[in-house]
């Protein structure tokens, strides 16, 4: 079957891949974080508050919650160096991503801040990010612009929870074949 999309065709079918949509490049970005720390508890839905007084807290306090947040991607225009040259034919998406990492305050440092666990994790993710920024499978060729800030977690200290949340953010280049060149 073809169809038309932005004035080019393409071959659906059974063989197409999924690499650089985004459910792809979610699961490969999920995929990335659990070679930074196996202990993370890597979830697909952002918002907190559906975590403040789930099991995650009650059995294990010192669990650290990554959540992603993947904007929908913007298809880059089709001119030089935007369309995919190698073996498929296709385009390049780039999707903004942000990452919550949620961890509970450590009252036990007096010396630190009590938010120290999400700072620490926040600045591995981002290390890691800087050098491993690839994953063929899913699509993901490059990931830049990594930032990372510390936010007030809205219902952060409901139910005795008293949450730190540190942001990172950045954007993904993920390259979406059609079809394989040629075909």
């Amino acid at each position: 079957m073809s169809t038309k999309q932005g004035g080019i065709d393409f071959i659906l079918g059974t063989d197409l891949t999924q690499k650089g949509r985004m459910n792809a490049v979610k699961e490969g970005l999920m995929r990335i974080l659990l070679i930074v720390d196996p202990t993370f508890i890597v979830i697909d839905p952002w918002r907190i508050q559906t975590w403040v007084n789930s099991a995650v807290w009650k059995t294990n306090p010192n669990a650290v919650i990554v959540s992603i947040k993947i904007n929908p991607s913007r298809l880059q225009k089709l001119n030089y160096g935007n369309e995919i040259v190698n073996v498929h034919e296709g385009v390049y998406y780039l999707y903004n991503f942000s990452l919550h990492i949620i961890a509970r305050y450590d009252w036990t440092r007096e010396d630190e801040l009590e938010s120290k666990l999400a700072y620490d994790k926040a600045n591995a993710i981002v290390t890691y990010l800087r050098g491993h920024n690839k994953d063929p499978d899913s699509g993901i060729i490059d990931i830049v612009n990594i930032t990372s800030r510390e936010s007030d977690p809205s219902g952060g200290t409901q139910a005795g929870a008293h949450m730190a949340r540190v942001i990172v953010e950045g954007y993904i280049l993920a390259e979406r074949p059609w079809r394989m060149r040629g075909a």
